[in-house]
């Protein structure tokens, strides 16, 4: 009974200091300008990297429209948002900094919103993309065939044709 505990408890241990893959999607407030958003999201990188992470993709913050209006109350005020700089940072870090850096996210005063969270190491492998040779000479002929007109015959056998396979 001991033994077992003792294995469960060295467990424990090595997953915390185990590195793991973990993704930041973050938004930042629209009432900065592009130039202030992109210098806040570098601020969060240069956290991420000062906490032990180490980055290993990134997409810097673009402009979007959210889906619904964010209500975000601060220094006496509500403040309603409609739009925001979205960006994202994949790093890698030991488990056990993982709480302390989501303590120190929160306390970002251009943060909106953020998720952080773990991702498996194949987001970072490339997918190699197939296209069949048969596919491409498909695509070449209905390229080529653009300017002839099109009767509804044709369209209801390449459909056919296409749910038969």
């Amino acid at each position: 009974m001991v033994q077992k505990e003792s294995k469960e408890s060295q467990n424990k241990e090595n997953d915390e200091k185990e590195n793991r893959l973990y993704e930041l999607g973050f938004h930042i407030l629209a009432t900065l300008s592009e130039e202030e958003a992109l210098s806040k999201y570098k601020d969060t990188s240069v956290f991420i990297e000062k906490n032990g992470g180490e980055i290993k993709l990134s997409q810097n913050p673009q402009p979007r429209a959210l889906a619904y209006e964010i209500t975000r109350k601060g220094a006496g005020k509500k403040e309603l948002f409609n739009s925001s700089f979205f960006g994202s940072i994949i790093f890698e870090i030991e488990s056990s900094k993982i709480e302390e850096l989501q303590k120190g996210i929160k306390k970002f005063d251009f943060v909106l919103r953020f998720l952080l969270i773990e991702v498996p190491k194949e987001v970072l492998s490339p997918k190699e993309r197939h296209i069949p040779q048969s596919h491409r000479e498909e695509v070449k002929r209905a390229t080529e065939k653009k300017d002839s007109p099109i009767d509804e015959a044709t369209i209801d056998k390449a459909i056919e044709e296409l749910v038969v396979e």
